[in-house]
């Protein structure tokens, strides 16, 4: 079918098509319909529209898609890529990809073959450029599919795009005020570098600060997630942060910015690499338990596991290697790891019998042990040494390193501290960068704590 002809199915003004044509909010199809279609629960889909209508937004169907993906669905746009895997909607005349119309027809006419998704990213489709005001339908029985597919990835281009020089302007003093409260926090307690990284990585995939937000009455945070209850630490530093650039800056600079630009002085302070936090994020008025229960990896995660849930986020097997690397800094709970260290052959005899000294088999939850043995203060490769030497702490953290298809990155890493440095620096621009709020998404939270 020619781009012509699929240009004449039908093409109407983007709110028109994703209110059912009609311009009125569809209860039915936002309640229900996509959520099933996109496998989210119907109640959490239910609570992102309240939001909008909080926030007095359009009551339109692509209203209520937009935050459905910021929140909960960053996995859908690397599942679009799947679908657009192959050459099935390559049209028998040569298409002009100058012409945005042109490149919704290409997907318009791939999901009309109703392709598998058996490929991963070997077609990166030059969707995105796509202009947010047309589309194209496909026929009545692929029209939701590709009203939700296309929709979906449209929120995550339409956006602004974050920058490392976004604040040079409009508050020059930001990032040196952040630096400053960051190391005076670290050279005060060297756990809290560790901290920091780790409350930036648990608020990405999503990277919205929503993470920092207080159960209220409209949401439960996601403080009480099972990856996060009774270990995420550095609230108040992140607090005081705010409070420093508040003065500064009044208004200016978001509690997301925050986080991804602490995480990475904390690195710095602790003898790690640096890298351009890429800047511009805006803070979420919500938060979801349920999301951060799902998209956070397990301690107790097996290596197919952690390997399918960054993937899912786009990481390749080396990024999750590189970012599992954080590890070299921190330290675990003993009810993290006791299950590893009672019932898991895999582990040096000198390593477990230390950990029983500190973590007896019943109580002590809360005794603390560090990630790296070699050395826990210092940001560098240590972490990846002692996974070579079976010394990992957690299940998941030896899981890397034991027969798998990581093992010779890990061993790499083992043995060149400047390879690991150079790709976990990029693997976090990488993260920083997930399905952040931008443009007129979201707000500048004045409390980090809560909602304006």
């Amino acid at each position: 079918m020619t781009s012509e002809n699929l240009r004449r199915i039908s093409s109407r003004r983007l709110d028109e098509i994703f209110s059912s044509g009609t311009g009125d909010f569809d209860e039915e199809e936002v309640y229900q319909k996509i959520p099933a279609d996109l496998n989210i629960n119907a109640g959490k889909a239910k609570g992102v529209v309240h939001e909008l209508a909080r926030n007095k937004l359009a009551n339109s169907l692509v209203q209520a898609v937009a935050p459905l993906r910021q929140r909960n669905c960053a996995w859908v746009v690397s599942k679009l890529n799947y679908f657009l895997a192959g050459d099935k909607a390559v049209s028998s005349e040569p298409l002009s990809w100058d012409v945005p119309k042109e490149r919704a027809d290409l997907f318009v006419a791939y999901m009309k073959s109703d392709p598998a998704p058996q490929k991963l990213f070997p077609l990166q489709c030059p969707l995105k450029n796509l202009s947010s005001t047309s589309i194209i339908m496909a026929t009545p029985s692929y029209e939701l599919k590709v009203r939700l597919w296309l929709g979906l990835f449209l929120m995550g281009t339409a956006s602004a795009q974050l920058s490392a020089d976004y604040y040079a302007t409009k508050c020059p003093r930001a990032l040196s005020t952040i630096k400053a409260a960051v190391h005076k926090a670290v050279a005060a307690e060297h756990r809290m570098g560790a901290s920091l990284l780790r409350l930036h990585f648990h608020d990405c995939f999503g990277c919205d600060a929503s993470v920092l937000l207080n159960d209220n009455s409209t949401f439960t945070g996601e403080q009480t997630a099972g990856a996060n209850a009774g270990s995420l630490r550095g609230f108040n530093v992140i607090n005081n942060i705010k409070y420093r650039v508040e003065k500064v800056c009044p208004g200016i600079v978001s509690c997301a910015d925050i986080l991804a630009v602490a995480a990475r002085d904390s690195v710095v302070a602790l003898g790690g690499p640096t890298w351009d936090v890429q800047l511009g994020r805006r803070d979420s008025t919500t938060a979801s338990l349920s999301a951060a229960n799902s998209d956070i990896p397990s301690p107790t995660m097996d290596l197919n596991g952690l390997l399918s849930s960054f993937s899912d986020k786009g990481f390749t097997p080396k990024e999750m290697v590189a970012l599992a690397g954080a590890h070299t800094i921190g330290q675990a709970r003993c009810v993290v790891f006791r299950s590893r260290v009672y019932n898991e052959s895999n582990i040096d005899a000198s390593f477990v019998a230390s950990l029983k000294a500190n973590c007896p088999n019943n109580g002590e939850d809360n005794n603390l042990s560090p990630l790296d043995a070699t050395s826990p203060v210092v940001f560098d490769n240590g972490y990846f040494k002692d996974l070579v030497s079976n010394k990992g702490l957690m299940h998941s953290d030896q899981q890397l390193f034991g027969g798998g298809s990581t093992d010779s990155q890990v061993t790499s890493y083992s043995k060149d501290s400047s390879s690991f440095f150079s790709d976990f620096s990029s693997a976090m621009i990488k993260m920083g960068n997930l399905s952040p709020l931008t443009g007129t998404n979201g707000q500048i939270r004045t409390n980090c704590r809560k909602v304006n």
